[in-house]
């Protein structure tokens, strides 16, 4: 038999699930009903060059600078390149610090993530974010994700949403864009 979900309307705090002639009710607790949904971002973009090109680029934890116009200055500050736990320490163009650390690397899939590893402009507490590049299989293009998971005020994270999805992943996709055109 199917089931009736009889959640209600969105947003609704309680409502009943039914599975034949058994029925559960529930009722959300004050205190779920207020937790906060952690904010991401995401952009994604084709670039005009073969997926191991691209990641060749976009590889060096330190290679910032060579391909994404936002940011003028990178620096390795602990550990060494393509290792695990390495630091950066990258210059913004408007002046502003980011210091992040490799988590992981995965270069059969063609991906690393990394997080903030202390100082940043945006305010904040945990980020965690991962850029891939796949192969576009009909056409031999590369395409490339850049996404992350924050923690950040409630009324800052549609900003900071916005600012990570088009100012920072956005701009950057743009830039392997130009750099192969």
């Amino acid at each position: 038999m199917p089931a009736n979900l009889g959640l209600g309307p969105a947003g609704a705090d309680s409502g009943a699930l039914s599975v034949g002639q058994a029925s559960v009710g529930f009722t959300l607790s004050a205190r779920r009903q207020k937790e906060p949904i952690m904010p991401s971002s995401f952009s994604s973009g084709v670039v005009p060059a073969s997926a191991d090109t691209v990641w060749e680029l976009v590889r060096p934890f330190d290679g910032l600078p060579a391909w994404h116009p936002a940011i003028t200055a990178s620096e390795l500050t602990s550990g060494a390149e393509g290792q695990v736990g390495a630091v950066r320490r990258l210059t913004l163009a408007d002046g502003g610090i980011v210091v992040e650390r490799l988590v992981a690397l995965d270069d059969e899939h063609r991906s690393y993530t990394y997080c903030f590893a202390g100082e940043n402009p945006f305010g904040v507490e945990r980020y965690i974010s991962t850029i891939k590049v796949c192969e576009v299989t009909d056409t031999g293009a590369a395409f490339v994700q850049w996404w992350a998971e924050f923690d950040a005020d409630a009324d800052a994270a549609a900003e900071l949403k916005s600012t990570f999805s088009d100012d920072v992943y956005g701009v950057g996709i743009a830039g392997l864009k130009k750099r192969f055109a």
